[in-house]
């Protein structure tokens, strides 16, 4: 299965002081939508958990989207509500799951909540997996009394993992963050790298900010999608995507960069707010999923939807925005793409080349350093391998 996903390979080069470029290349597929060229509806549907082991409800979401929009159904609330209750959950289990394999030393409690949440994730995915299944013109409908319990037992129990990782109350994370300076202290386990980030980088300029990806959801941006992904580019748009001529970035900094403002001007480094800005967004999880239908918020499927002859299903996963574009004959697939937040964020002339390009380091060892934390800060969703050029990986 890792050699289906492909990796990211990184090359740096460093030279008297100087990163002079960050070389990315990839082998996860590009056209991986051919496999399901030629199949019904149904086959895929059963294919597409076997082939992706990250993130996947968001694909399976991102399949019954497009083929919805395809067929230009409405799905019920109550069904909106349980795919988005199994997508913030999924959300949370790849937040949480990559900060203590990548920031945290591991402990038997953090182990404990980690094994607890998997068992969660299963249950729910158990009980609720067939709400993922694309829609057929008779909307399915169900009793939404189960999943109104299930939503508020959801949203306390994450948000009582949370508390002794964080060491304050989630909803109280981005005031919080807003108010401490660069010269803090932390004891709680998921803010500690806050200071380690400081402490190794503060003295490092990175390069300039790229836009964000805009809101896909939106009718402007989708209609500009349509035109991006349309058949004469969509090779190209899939493996190296642009928006409008630009890359982009994606994710929780693109996000919640604005947030995290008052962080910066504290004194606090670009990658300390980048995984700041991983905490806000797991931190915002279990508020979105006790307000999820209420007050006039509603999920994207609610909404009403006229047939496409190509149907773009969107879906904002923990990583980023991902894409799948789905064409349909007589519920036959006869194209089928994937843009996932990764080849936005480890585009070769994107995010990482421009950060690091030109940065002084002391030391080639620094400089390695330096990009294996934009490397996981970027959090590609396969795995990938750094060398100093002409050197061996680490």
């Amino acid at each position: 299965m890792a050699e289906l996903a492909g990796k990211i390979s990184a090359e740096l080069d460093w030279q008297a002081g100087y990163i002079v470029g960050l070389r990315l290349s990839s082998s996860r597929p590009k056209q991986m939508g051919r496999l399901f060229e030629g199949r019904r509806t149904t086959q895929v549907s059963r294919m597409i958990p076997l082939l992706f082991s990250a993130c996947t409800v968001g694909q399976r979401l991102g399949f019954a989207r497009a083929v919805e929009r395809c067929r230009g159904v409405c799905v019920t609330e109550e069904v909106a509500l349980g795919r988005q209750l199994l997508l913030q959950l999924e959300n949370y289990r790849e937040l949480l799951f990559r900060l203590v394999q990548h920031w945290l030393p591991a402990t038997p409690s953090q182990l404990k909540i980690l094994q607890s949440l998997q068992s969660l994730v299963v249950a729910m995915r158990q009980r609720w997996g067939h709400l993922l299944e694309p829609v057929e013109p008779v909307p399915l409908s169900l009793d939404n009394r189960a999943l109104k319990r299930e939503q508020i037992a959801l949203a306390d129990q994450l948000t009582q993992w949370l508390v002794p990782l964080l060491g304050v109350a989630p909803e109280q994370l981005p005031e919080w963050l807003d108010r401490v300076t660069s010269a803090s202290l932390f004891d709680a386990p998921l803010l500690r790298p806050l200071n380690e980030l400081q402490e190794r980088f503060a003295h490092i300029h990175l390069g300039s900010d790229l836009p964000s990806l805009p809101n896909w959801h939106q009718p402007k941006s989708r209609q500009i999608l349509v035109e991006s992904s349309a058949e004469r580019q969509k090779q190209l748009f899939c493996a190296t995507p642009r928006w409008q001529g630009r890359c982009c970035e994606t994710g929780s900094y693109s996000t919640y960069r604005a947030e995290l403002r008052g962080m910066r001007q504290q004194g606090w480094h670009e990658l300390s707010c980048r995984y700041a800005a991983v905490l806000a967004h797991l931190s915002d999880i279990p508020e979105m999923i006790r307000v999820l239908d209420s007050a006039g918020v509603k999920p994207v499927e609610s909404q009403g939807v006229e047939p496409e002859v190509n149907g773009l299903g969107v879906v904002q996963t923990a990583r980023g925005q991902l894409l799948h574009r789905v064409t349909l004959v007589e519920d036959v697939i006869t194209g089928y793409d994937i843009v996932a937040p990764t080849e936005w964020n480890h585009h070769p002339q994107g995010l990482l080349a421009i950060k690091l390009q030109g940065v002084a380091t002391a030391t080639a060892s620094e400089a390695l350093s330096l990009s294996r934390t934009m490397l996981l800060l970027a959090d590609p969703c396969v795995e990938f391998d750094l060398r100093l050029k002409s050197g061996d990986a680490i």
